[in-house]
This record gives structure tokens, sequence and C-alpha cells, in this order.
């Protein structure tokens, strides 16, 4: 018996060698399976296995006019192992050198490698630069294999049966972990980035939470109101003092997001996962993409000829009230059905805000204060759960019937605000508290210091909420303490912005420097040729600094606060950050069509040339020459 067995198993062993033979290497694999890949920018169209080389026929999907650059560095490797094989030629494209893409935003080209073992059915293709480079890994040479995916636990997504708690405004951080599933480090990718804004500040919100070996991560951040944040991996709604939890499958969205695989199945968009979440990732994805339609406008143009403000009104908000009836015969869970109807609601704040739709005219009219008591009806604090809620608290504080230009303090500011806006704002709730710490955070966005007394005032003021104090507290703190590094500083300057009116206020920053050559560059912390533009500048103020010469760097708040800070010191000059109105302004009156832009004065304050985009060295110099 046992010899029988004996040979029973090497028959089958020989039957096992004969099925690996039948499957003979194809020559040519086209549009080859895989497992993971760093992008859809790059797709493998075919693999060639040739006794002299191994050819891979490559992609790139990218906007026109934009550069394609391969490392010299990119190789092949038998998937998961250390073994590389450095790219030999190309055709299509230069390696080492940018290629710039077509109209057609397509660039196909083919990478040269060497041969292949013939038992080598898995490879891995890799850029080899840290953190940018282009990376697929797991593609598989035998077009029969199929990709296995990872298990995924039933609790993932799980929604919480949990109300959302009642909107606030909070220091507490909001907790975020998860895991990449699919995860290697060969992806190039090292953290989980996570962004939004402060609603007081406008401050951009930034924070990298770094990937371990397995994929997972774990992090915190202040969001300062619960809501929606976008991370690297997508959309999270965060909440102070709770946990969030997000989990993607890497293999899926690979698959999802690949212009060639022919295996992809109908569940693939789904490959994030929420576990415990107020919302799973669809209901995320309906809110925050606004699918819902409220108006036909050709229509309602029709139907509102001849009404007058009050008339439109009514039958704008009857539309509304018709569209959240429908909405609640919907199966839709409570936490979401709640987010619809304040998306709604705010839909129709912006629309009877923007009062030109009035009377189907799109003339902007002036309706009376009676007009905006619908804001009382409609606004809640819960809204501000939602993405949209920003924008129209901004649209709010700047009603004209409820602002005073004259009017100078934070303080006076929102006194005045507050007794206008009370008919139509009533005279409490989180509305009112941000538009009030909105108020109070534009003097430091206009570069201006609190003073003992007005951060006691700011205390006492929010004396029922500290948060909003502490947020204006630290902000103001955190600029002061970078106004005493700078002072003494007298290659890199951080100046105030002057306290003139928006059109006075480029004379009053120009007047600083009379009897000097001015070089002004409107850029912005994000603005790539910005940056790129400073550092090719950089051997023309060299060669300058001795002359009467100044480099002066105009910003506004299109350049988040925490990233200015931290950038504007790397940049030796005079530096300026006026608000967004001054930004406006100095755009409209110097037009200012798109950053980087320049403009020479001479040593009488007389404009010589303005640039759109960078000039070139040669003729910044050449310019600047003549006014000296």
């Amino acid at each position: 018996m046992k010899r029988l067995f004996f040979i029973a198993l090497c028959i089958t062993g020989l039957l096992g060698c004969t099925q690996k033979q039948k499957q003979k290497h194809p020559e040519v694999v086209e549009r080859p399976v895989f497992d993971v890949s760093y992008s859809s920018m790059l797709e493998i169209d075919k693999i060639e296995r040739r006794d002299i080389a191994t050819i891979v026929h490559l992609t790139a999907y990218m906007r026109p006019e934009g550069r394609l650059t391969i490392d010299p560095n990119t190789y092949l490797r038998k998937s998961g192992k250390k073994d590389k094989w450095k790219v030999i030629k190309s055709e299509g494209i230069d390696i080492g050198k940018p290629t710039i893409i077509t109209e057609s935003g397509l660039l196909s080209f083919k990478l040269f490698f060497q041969p292949l073992k013939p038992e080598i059915t898995k490879i891995d293709f890799i850029e080899d630069i840290p953190d940018d480079g282009w990376s697929i890994l797991g593609i598989r040479l035998l077009p029969a294999e199929k990709i296995v995916f990872d298990n995924i636990p039933a609790d993932l997504s799980r929604t919480s049966s949990e109300a959302l708690p009642a909107a606030t405004y909070s220091t507490k951080p909001a907790k975020v972990s998860g895991k990449l599933l699919g995860y290697s480090a060969d992806l190039g990718i090292k953290t989980i980035l996570v962004n939004t804004y402060n609603i007081l500040t406008g401050d951009k919100i930034e924070v990298e939470f770094p990937l371990s070996r397995d994929g997972s991560f774990r992090g915190e951040l202040a969001p300062g109101i619960g809501g929606f944040v976008r991370t690297s991996e997508g959309l999270l709604f965060l909440v102070p003092g709770k946990e969030s939890k997000m989990y993607v499958d890497l293999k899926k969205r690979s698959r999802f997001e690949s212009h060639y695989r022919a295996d992809k199945e109908p569940g693939d968009s789904a490959y994030n996962y929420l576990s415990e979440s107020y919302f799973t990732y669809a209901e995320q994805n309906e809110i925050t993409q606004q699918t819902i339609e409220l108006f036909d406008l050709q229509l309602l143009k029709e139907e509102t000829a001849n009404m007058n403000p009050e008339e439109f009104k009514k039958h704008v908000l009857g539309i509304m009230h018709k569209k959240i009836d429908e909405l609640k015969q919907q199966a839709y869970r409570p936490n979401m059905l709640m987010m619809i109807e304040n998306y709604l609601k705010m839909v129709v704040c912006d629309f009877l805000l923007d009062v030109k739709y009035i009377n189907a005219t799109y003339i902007r009219i002036n309706p009376d204060i009676t007009y905006y008591s619908f804001l009382k009806d409609l606004m809640n604090d819960n809204m501000s759960y939602h993405p949209r809620y920003s924008s129209l608290i901004t649209t709010i504080s700047q009603i004209d019937f409820f602002t005073n230009g004259d009017l100078k303090t934070p303080k006076e500011r929102f006194a005045f605000f507050k007794e206008k806006a009370a008919p139509a704002l009533g005279t409490k709730g989180m509305v009112l508290d941000v538009i009030q710490a909105q108020f109070y955070a534009q003097q430091l966005n206009d570069m201006r210091l609190y003073t003992d007394a007005e951060k006691k005032e700011i205390k006492d003021a929010f004396s029922g909420n500290p948060a909003y104090a502490a947020t204006l507290i630290e902000k103001n703190d955190l600029l002061a303490k970078l106004f005493a590094t700078n002072k003494g500083n007298k290659e890199c300057v951080m100046n105030e912005t002057p306290d003139v009116s928006q059109e006075k206020i480029f004379d009053a920053i120009i007047a600083k420097y009379k009897g000097k050559v001015v070089f002004v560059d409107f850029w912005a912390t994000w603005c790539s040729p910005c940056i790129a533009a400073m550092k090719t500048i950089k051997p023309v103020k060299d060669e300058m600094k001795s002359k009467d010469v100044v480099f002066l760097y105009l910003t506004g708040e299109i350049s988040p606060f925490g990233a200015w800070i931290h950038t504007f010191p790397t940049i030796t000059g005079e530096h300026y950050r006026v608000n967004e109105d001054q930004w406006r302004y100095l755009c409209n009156t110097f037009s200012i069509r798109g950053i980087p832009f320049y403009m020479v004065f001479d040593k009488h304050g007389r404009l010589l040339s303005t640039y759109e985009g960078f000039p070139g060295v040669n003729a910044v110099k050449k310019d600047i020459e003549k006014c000296l």
C-alpha cells in the first residue's frame, strides 16, 4: 500500500509539472493585470518577452502640455525580490529628460530591460524616486492568472446608529486611524495626508500620518468644527473628540481606476470602508457631490416673471419644502436625511442671497431688510457639518444691510452687524459666534496683533465657549513669536500691511522704498512656477545685494497662513500678505489674470514694466539695470 501511495504521489507531481508546462509563457502579454499601482496616470499596454530584451509598452494619461520624465533608475524585478534590472533604453521618450504631453493628453512609449528568466511569472515595475516615482506591483505575465483580493472584515462597513452630536466649535482633536489594505512600501506612499480649513481663521490645517509597514496609520488633528475633510485616500467625516476609521482596498482601487483592466467588477468603486462612521462612503459621496437638483433655472425664470422679492422668496421656499417632503419618503437613514435637508436649505440660502435672480432679471437689486427673514427659519447649527457652510457664512457676513465700512475695530463691526442682522438671524447661535470670531481673525490676517485689552475683550466675548478665544489667541501668539524671531532680520522682512483703504494700499506699500528700484513679485505658496522662478532669480538678487534694489513679495489669503509663515522666511526680500479684498482689488487694478506676475518700478515709483509669468533672468536684470 505504501508503495502504491508513493507511485500515486509521483504521478500527481508529474501531472502538476505537465500542467505548468502547458502554461507556456506568451511572448506578448496584452494589458496585464496587476496587484496595485501608484497611479492610473501610467498604464502598461503590453509586455513583450523576447530573447534579447523585455519590452514594456506604456501610456501616460496626463494633462496637455504637462511634462513626463522617466528616471534612469527605473527598473523591473521579480515581484517582491531585491534583484533590479534597470532600464536599458527607450523609444518615444528620452530617459531622464522631460517630454511635453501633446494636446491629446496621451503619451505612448517603450522601455527596454534585460530578458526575463522563463520561470518568472510576476514582476514589479518601479521608478526609483523617493516619494515621487511610478510603481506598478504584482504584474501578472500569465494571462489566465487572477488577482487574489484581501478578505474585508464585515465590521469595517458597519455604520454608527448614533445620531450626530449637536454641532459646536471645539479645540478638541479628532482622532483618525485606519489601514491601506494591500499596502507595500515600494508604492512610494509614506504618509496619509489630511487637510481642511479652520472656519474662524481660514488657515489651512494639514497633517501627515506616517504609514506603518503593514499600511496602518493613526493620528489626530483639531478641525474646529465637525465635517468632511479631504485625505490623500478619500473623504473622511470628523467630529472633535471622536475617532474616525478608514480602510482602503488598494487592489480594488487600482482595478477600478485603471484605463485598461478587463477584469473589473461592478462593486469596484466601493474600495473605501468606514468603520463605525456616521455615514457610509457612498452616503459621503452623495452629500459632498451635491447631486440633488433643486432648480430648473429656465423654468424658474418663467415661473417668477414679474414677482416682487417677497413673492419670489415664497415661491423658492415652496419648491424647497416640496423637495424635502419627497426626500422624507425615501429610505434615508436619519443622519443622511438631516445632512441632505441642510444641504437643500443652504442651496436655498445661497440662491436667495444672490439677489440677482429676483424677478428673473439677473440684475442685482436691493430688497428691504424683511426679505432676509428666511435666514432665521432655515439656518441651524448642524449646517456647520456640511462643506458649504463656510462659504454661506462669508456671504451672510457681507450682506450690505449688515455691514458698515467706516467701522474699524472687530468689536464695532460685530456690534453693528448683530444689531442690523437680528431680525434676520436672531441674537444667538453658532452663525453669530463664527462671524464674530472671523471679524477678530481678520485683524490677524491683516498682520495686526491683539493688544492685552483686545485679548481680554475676546475672552469676554466668547465666555460661553472659550474654544473660540483659544483659537484666536493661539494664532495671535504664533504671529507675535514670528514677528519677534524676524525682528532685526534685514534679509527677510515680514511687514505689516498699511492700515489704509484698498485704493491706497499699493501706493502705501511702495512709498516705503522711495529712492530704490522695486521688483514686485505677486505669488502664492502653492504656486510651483512662482517658487521655481524665485530659485532661478536668486543669482540676480545676490548680484544686486549692494545696490539700491528691493525685491518685494506680495501675496494674499490665497496663501494659507500656516504655509506662508513657514515659506516666506526662506525667501530673502520684503514680504506682505494682504487680505482677500485687497488682493482682489490689486489683481483687478493691475489686470493680473494669473501668477506669478511681476512689476518693476524705478526710483521715483514709476512703473517701468510688467510680466505675466517669469520672463527669464536676463529680462529682469536688464529692466532693473535701466532704473539704476
